[in-house]
């Protein structure tokens, strides 16, 4: 003869609770990602930007579309191009690109860094 046996686990609505949730705390996390990482990359190209007014370095803006999902450190002194690739009369003095490739290095450690702070911030 089978018996009915009820199971009861203590902390289920809790649980869903935080579960539904958490979407919003990885979306979070990864927005300080980007957020954090296009600074740094536009600090990065600033830095690396030769001096010579220095118009160059302070031309370089962060762009953050709204939902901050999205960023992009950009140069937008008229001659940030020719300065980065060169001319024919003058050699290429790349500012942008080694930031560029700092930045694809760092993100994902920042990405898993920023997430893993709003997720554990959930589980409390």
């Amino acid at each position: 003869m089978a018996r009915d046996t009820t199971v009861s686990v203590a902390g289920m609505d809790l649980l869903g609770r935080r579960l539904d949730r958490m979407p919003a705390a990885v979306q979070e996390g990864a927005r300080r990602a980007v957020i954090g990482e296009t600074r740094e990359t536009a600090d990065d190209m600033r830095e690396g930007a030769p001096r010579d007014t220095g118009a160059l370095a302070e031309s370089v803006q962060e762009e953050i579309d709204a939902g901050g999902l999205t960023g992009r450190a950009v140069a937008t002194a008229r001659h940030a191009t020719f300065v980065e690739h060169g001319t024919e009369d003058t050699p290429e003095q790349p500012f942008a690109q080694p930031a560029a490739e700092r930045a694809r290095r760092r993100f994902p450690r920042r990405v898993k860094k920023e997430t893993g702070v709003s997720l554990r911030k959930l589980a409390r």
